[in-house]
């Protein structure tokens, strides 16, 4: 990807097209780390009481949703969906009722 073995813009905690992203992390999210409008995305909704997370799953890897209340201390989302085993690639869809006014959501992948 980036024109030889040796270039630093290649090291996994570069972030050669200035999106936020690591190497490390487009790699596991599966985007191209020399464009910034590659990018995974979290699509939520909300219906009602539920909150429904939509996001693509990469080939050989898993995922975990994580909560906080105040992006400092965070802990798996309590879904049975949620539970890191691995699945085939695809579009992950995931309800949860919301219990509280204010939570923030995470989704780290973890390659199998």
């Amino acid at each position: 990807n980036f024109g030889n073995t040796t270039s630093p813009d290649g090291e996994s905690t570069a972030d050669a097209d200035g999106d936020g992203n690591t190497n490390a992390a487009e790699f596991l999210a599966a985007t191209n780390p020399l464009q910034s409008a590659s990018a995974f995305r979290i699509t939520p909704t909300q219906a009602g009481n539920d909150l429904t997370f939509v996001f693509p799953l990469p080939e050989n890897r898993t995922f975990i949703i994580e909560e906080s209340a105040d992006l400092t201390s965070w802990h798996p989302l309590d879904a049975p969906q949620n539970n890191s085993i691995p699945r085939p690639a695809g579009s992950v869809v995931i309800t949860i009722p919301i219990t509280t006014a204010k939570s923030f959501y995470r989704v780290r992948l973890v390659e199998n």
